[in-house]
């Protein structure tokens, strides 16, 4: 190729934010723009088929069961999952639903939620379904919406199922949005 149209390409790339100029060292470094194409690429993609691989991986490391949802109104849906070899059922299975309010993975999906939203979604003074661990009131809920948003993610130990413990993180998009 010649060096005019090396040129001409390197310095429409470089007008395109798609490579930076090192001025250290003389050479180029990729631009924020291809961050940018990396986000619209991982946003065109099926949640899932992002999500799946990163939860077996998740599952490899830890020895646990691992499962990516979303939320459905005031409940969460599982919508993929990696069972852990030897270990006893986790009873969630691709399509089960679970109320929000009770779960980890629930909680991590409704933490970011202005508290306007989340008054709309849960205007009644007491939950109708909870467990003896598990928040009774939107108010306790909001209550662990903010420690868990504080850590960044959230705990369960014993909310849904008596003896099951479980750590939920969320799944953001490249501007911060909780996703799964």
């Amino acid at each position: 190729m010649p060096k005019a149209s090396v040129y001409r390409a390197v310095q429409t790339l470089e007008q395109m934010r798609f490579l930076d100029r090192n001025s250290a060292s003389g050479g180029y470094n990729l631009g924020i723009s291809i961050l940018r194409l990396g986000f619209d690429y991982l946003s065109s993609m099926d949640i899932v088929q992002i999500g799946q691989p990163i939860i077996q991986r998740l599952r490899d490391i830890t020895s646990h069961s691992a499962q990516l949802s979303v939320l459905d109104g005031r409940e969460v849906v599982y919508v993929a999952h990696a069972s852990a070899i030897g270990e006893l059922p986790s009873g969630v299975s691709v399509g089960t639903r679970r109320p929000a309010h009770c779960t980890a993975t629930g909680r991590v999906l409704l933490m970011t939620m202005p508290e306007q939203e989340l008054g709309a979604l849960y205007p009644e003074p007491a939950f109708a379904f909870t467990s003896e661990q598990g928040p009774k009131t939107p108010k306790e809920l909001v209550e662990l919406l903010g420690n868990d948003s504080a850590r960044g993610h959230a705990i369960s130990e014993s909310f849904y199922q008596p003896g099951v413990s479980t750590v939920a993180y969320p799944l953001r998009d490249g501007d911060g949005k909780v996703l799964a």
